[in-house]
């Protein structure tokens, strides 16, 4: 036992708390919950529900993280046929915590051809971790 207390006040082997999972309802201007948004930290997916996506080949629907401050950053095009889930880059993942907001633009075919959204903002809410 005094080995084990030894063991664990040391450090080792090193503690890793299971990562959060985070929630977030977009809603439209007038407040209607439109779709939920669910994310796994542990592998990257994000699940949108119900699936999200216009009809191939008219206009494409973009996830975008805002930060409290600078622009909006695209998580990714929400593709017809993908049932609603997308893949986080491994590098905006980071970004992802209580009280980011997550909107959805239309944007032309294939995603915003500037980088930042040009489109309406279909649906937005806060991301909370449950």
């Amino acid at each position: 036992a005094a080995f084990a207390a030894v063991i664990v006040a040391s450090g080792w082997p090193p503690f890793r708390a299971a990562p959060v999972p985070l929630v977030a309802e977009l809603s439209a201007p007038g407040g209607t919950i439109a779709l939920l948004a669910s994310y796994n930290a542990a592998d990257g997916r994000m699940k949108i529900v119900p699936a999200a996506a216009p009809e191939a080949g008219q206009k494409s629907l973009e996830l975008w993280v805002v930060p409290g401050s600078g622009s909006p950053k695209s998580l990714g095009v929400l593709e017809a046929g993908a049932g609603g889930e997308i893949v986080i880059p491994a590098e905006m993942r980071a970004g992802l915590h209580d009280g980011v907001v997550l909107a959805v633009t239309v944007e032309p075919f294939g995603g915003s051809p500037t980088g930042l959204p040009t489109g309406p903002v279909i649906v937005s809410g806060a991301v909370r971790s449950l």
